[in-house]
């Protein structure tokens, strides 16, 4: 049975409105992650107050109803709970994406008062140790698990995002096995994009030195997330993500984006309407017609069921949105010979 927010996707597609937004704040981080994609840790150029709320009324207007804010660390901003009660004020869904370092007894209050939706917090190990080696802030693991508890025992909804790295899989199951003791859902990636700014990395660092391993420590439920589609013609019928088809970015300095993670500007808020750049952008417009099945590599692809590939990750390795990277395609075959494994075992 479709759920509502499967309903309303539906519907955004079918009458073309962004029925997601994603603003990126800030590139201000406290923390220096080993996968971070982010490439530069400060602002230039960046939106005032008076303009995200701006930011924030086109986007409602344009039907906008998930707004998610991210960083860098969003509570960097010098202006967080000003930018935090506008985006609020309007009847959108607000979330939010941090690692919780800031998150003191005073910010959870205001989180709380403000009615979040769900805060995002990153979680790299179940260990100090393995933790702050990711985020390569010393006392970070401690920090981020205060903040998680802060906003837990506020009532506030907490879904802690478990990055599988070569760094942490040998002690996933055990990361897993926090988060839900501290009151969070766990939602596992094996998932990263090369670096967007800053000099091009390209895929130096990868997700998991052993996809294998990763399957192993996840439980059923987690498990049939490696399939995504229930069928092959559902696959190749299926856009590979919701950039620009429900899905529109801003980032800190107003550019205007597919997906924070697809470095394709098509304008900008300081010039540019949303809703217009909305219905006119060429490049949305194509994004919109592409699916799976129409792309020439991967239309005869034997694991497309399991496919995670990411555009923006295209885009960057590639040169092109619609081409398959060589990385995506590996994983796929991984997860549908784990997937299979694990199945028949239960």
């Amino acid at each position: 049975m479709e759920s509502i927010y499967q309903k309303l996707l539906v519907l955004a597609e079918r009458e073309s409105r962004p029925l997601k937004a994603h603003v990126e704040l800030t590139r201000r981080c406290n923390e220096r992650c080993v996968h971070c994609n982010v490439g530069t840790y400060f602002d230039e150029n960046a939106l005032s107050l008076g303009e995200w709320q701006r930011v924030f009324q086109q986007l409602h207007d344009a039907g906008a109803m998930f707004l998610t804010i991210s960083g860098g660390e969003a509570t960097l901003h010098p202006k967080f709970r000003e930018v935090m009660r506008s985006a609020t004020s309007y009847p959108m869904l607000v979330s939010m994406i941090t690692n919780a370092t800031n998150i003191d007894d005073d910010l959870a209050d205001f989180l709380a008062e403000i009615r979040i939706n769900v805060v995002f917090v990153s979680v790299y190990g179940a260990t100090a140790e393995t933790h702050d080696a990711v985020t390569r802030l010393p006392g970070s693991f401690a920090k981020t698990w205060r903040g998680i508890r802060n906003l837990v025992s506020r009532g506030v909804t907490v879904d802690t995002n478990v990055m599988a790295l070569a760094e942490n899989v040998h002690e996933i199951d055990a990361l897993l096995d926090l988060a839900r003791r501290e009151g969070t859902t766990p939602r596992v990636s094996a998932s990263l994009n090369p670096m967007i700014r800053g000099k091009h990395q390209g895929s130096k660092i990868r997700s998991c030195a052993d996809f294998n391993q990763l399957c192993d420590s996840l439980d059923a439920d987690l498990v049939a997330t490696l399939r995504r589609h229930e069928n092959r013609e559902d696959a190749l019928n299926s856009r590979t993500c919701s950039a620009g088809i429900s899905l529109i970015s801003i980032l800190h300095n107003g550019d205007i984006q597919p997906c924070s993670e697809m470095p394709l500007p098509v304008g900008n808020v300081r010039t540019d309407d949303v809703a217009e750049v909305w219905s006119e952008s060429g490049v949305l417009k194509r994004l919109r017609t592409t699916t799976v099945g129409s792309i020439e590599k991967c239309s005869p692809c034997g694991a497309v069921e399991y496919c995670t590939r990411c555009p923006g990750a295209s885009l960057l390795e590639t040169g092109d949105v619609h081409t398959p990277h060589e990385d995506a395609c590996e994983t796929a075959f991984t997860a549908k010979s784990a997937f299979e494994r694990i199945a028949a075992k239960q």
